[in-house]
């Protein structure tokens, strides 16, 4: 039987995590699979009320919030299961589908990392769930097509499995195997693009990563960070470091001087 951890990181998601435990709990009655919640320094009592009502998850506590990627991390360093499910608190999901998920990682040597189609609570394919990477002419791409009202540069409702550059890590399964030869998440990286860094570092190791909406969860998205001004600043500030890191200095100039425009153009088209 294949080995299975899950990771939830919450940051003051207290009854969002009760909730997405409550839906997944039947998994700890399997040997083979571990359920570790960490919580990121929330000011809630999310470890208290984890650890008083499900004992047997482990729960780890950060007594900073250092972010998405490395909170997860704190939890990556103590795994020994073959797969590894990261799981955001705000997912809806079941255990057939955790364990679809990882059966069907599983089946294919190739696949490194798999997403099942993450939908909205009214049911539509949730945006940037998956996509390609941000170079300079994706970013030039997206921002005519906002420019022209041509929409969004993805098909969210996706109906047949696809190779993706990278997929949210907000419900994938990971192969171990790639974290131990690729490195777990880039811990200078608070906030968004730390799934896009690693699935392109598991890209660039040999492995694929699929989306499958063959399986599909819920995604509520936004509760660890309701404040969208905080959001969008973090994310751009990701965008350049992730530039800095995979496209050198001269990408990462230029990409300075195009994001004030770029910034200018979302906020107007919302693509």
């Amino acid at each position: 039987m294949t080995s299975c951890t899950i990771v939830i990181v919450s940051y003051n998601t207290r009854e969002l995590t009760l909730s997405c435990l409550i839906q997944i709990q039947n998994v700890l009655g399997d040997d083979e699979w571990r359920i570790v919640v960490v919580d990121n320094a929330s000011t809630d009592g999310t470890a208290d009320a984890v650890r008083a009502a499900f004992p047997l998850v482990t729960v780890m506590r950060s007594e900073h919030n250092r972010g998405f990627g490395a909170g997860n991390n704190l939890a990556l360093r103590t795994v020994t299961s073959e797969t590894v499910i990261l799981l955001n608190s705000d997912v809806i999901t079941d255990p057939t589908t955790l364990r679809n998920l990882v059966a069907r990682l599983i089946a294919d040597d190739d696949i490194g990392a798999l997403s099942p189609l993450l939908v909205t609570q009214g049911g539509q394919g949730q945006a940037f769930a998956f996509g390609s990477d941000p170079t300079l002419g994706y970013l030039v791409r997206r921002g005519l097509r906002a420019l022209l009202r041509r929409g969004p540069p993805h098909d969210w409702n996706a109906t047949a499995a696809r190779d993706v550059d990278w997929a949210s890590a907000a419900c994938i399964a990971i192969r171990y195997g790639a974290l131990k030869k690729v490195g777990l998440f880039d811990e200078n990286i608070f906030l968004y693009f730390e799934d896009n860094d690693l699935c392109l570092r598991i890209r660039h190791a040999g492995w694929r990563i699929v989306y499958d909406p063959v399986l599909q969860v819920t995604h509520l998205g936004g509760a660890s960070m309701p404040n969208r001004g905080s959001a969008n600043q973090r994310y751009y500030e990701s965008l350049v470091y992730f530039y800095r890191k995979h496209y050198g200095t001269t990408a990462a100039s230029l990409l300075g001087l195009l994001l004030a425009p770029y910034q200018a153009l979302m906020r107007a088209s919302k693509v």
